[in-house]
């Protein structure tokens, strides 16, 4: 199947679920239609998929146990059922649907890969990684179980490792924005700030609207001492997501290794004017970054890459922009 077929598809599906008035309007229709129908256990499990979209787990959880009622042998259905486990925060319910799948399917990836995810949402990243390889190795050409790999080597702090299997996720999907970002993620987590600049680099070719790229691409050009290119580079951040207020504590902080304290103090300003106001990442900033997937980013990844920086982190890096910024003024008047 094409990515322009994947595509197409992608289209019709928005368009029908904007027709129903949205996703969650579009779930409860299909839900009451399925119900309507018996021995259907396909249709509950697509149903209960856009019942997870539209953030109902308990819809979707009641579902999948009436389809596993009709076809309890089926591991795709306890994979599903594991997943909606995962969105309510259900860690060892989700694990015990991924064991039962596994056992019912020892070859499926996918299997292997939703109990990953299943014991790092336990705190378990060792056995997470153990079934993550598991999952490369039943599907080599797959780039999802080597990504996996790379996000827990980095919880462990194992960066340059993690940059080996994002860079197999490049390979596998070469027009990714968001797999050349996390490669360079891990070389600049890993200090190899030269390299890291390269990806960064290509992530933006890529997706030039991508506030993150901007953003990690300043941070390594900080570490390299190019203080100029680094001011730049936050200036795309900021201007890519300018109701981010932790964009604007970014460029401070570059704008302070410029030696330009005046204009740091304008950013952290504006930082605190738009914390104040309430403002939030932009759900969509992402979204850039994932225009190769077929369908793009959904709603529901968009909201989690949004809410992945806390108010509270963006308080301590509003903060500590406030602090450097107030030392290079200090610096500064002693001149």
């Amino acid at each position: 199947m094409g990515s322009g077929e994947n595509d197409s598809r992608g289209e019709k599906l928005e368009k029908a679920i904007e027709e129903c008035g949205g996703m969650r309007k579009c779930a409860m229709m299909l839900e009451k239609y399925a119900r309507g129908r018996t021995g259907n256990p396909d249709e509950r499990h697509a149903v209960a998929m856009l019942q997870l979209d539209a953030k109902r787990p308990g819809r979707a959880a009641r579902l999948l146990r009436e389809a596993l009622r009709m076809d309890p042998g089926r591991a795709d259905l306890h994979v599903a059922m594991a997943r909606a486990h995962m969105h309510a925060g259900r860690a060892a319910k989700a694990a015990g649907s991924c064991k039962r799948a596994v056992r019912l399917d020892p070859q499926s990836a996918d299997a292997h890969r939703a109990y990953a995810n299943a014991m790092v949402l336990a705190g378990r990243p060792r056995a997470a990684l153990r079934l993550l390889r598991a999952s490369a190795r039943l599907d080599p050409g797959s780039a999802e179980s080597y990504d996996g790999i790379a996000l827990v080597l980095i919880t462990m702090g194992r960066y340059k490792r993690a940059s080996a299997y994002s860079k197999k996720v490049a390979a596998l999907r070469p027009r990714s924005a968001y797999a050349a970002l996390c490669t360079g993620y891990c070389l600049g987590g890993a200090g190899l700030h030269a390299e890291a600049v390269a990806e960064f680099d290509r992530a933006i070719a890529l997706a030039p609207g991508a506030s993150l790229a901007h953003y990690m691409r300043g941070q390594s050009l900080s570490e390299l001492g190019r203080h100029a290119e680094a001011v730049a580079s936050h200036g795309a951040a900021a201007d890519a997501d300018p109701g981010n207020p932790a964009m604007w504590a970014s460029k401070a902080v570059g704008l302070c290794g410029a030696g330009r304290a005046a204009e740091g103090r304008e950013c952290i300003e504006r930082a605190r004017a738009l914390r104040k106001a309430g403002s939030r990442p932009r759900p969509d900033g992402m979204a850039p970054l994932f225009a190769d997937l077929p369908g793009g980013l959904s709603g529901g990844d968009a909201d989690r890459f949004a809410a992945a920086l806390p108010d509270e982190g963006i308080d301590a890096m509003i903060a500590e922009a406030d602090r450097i910024v107030a030392a290079a003024e200090g610096a500064a008047a002693e001149k």
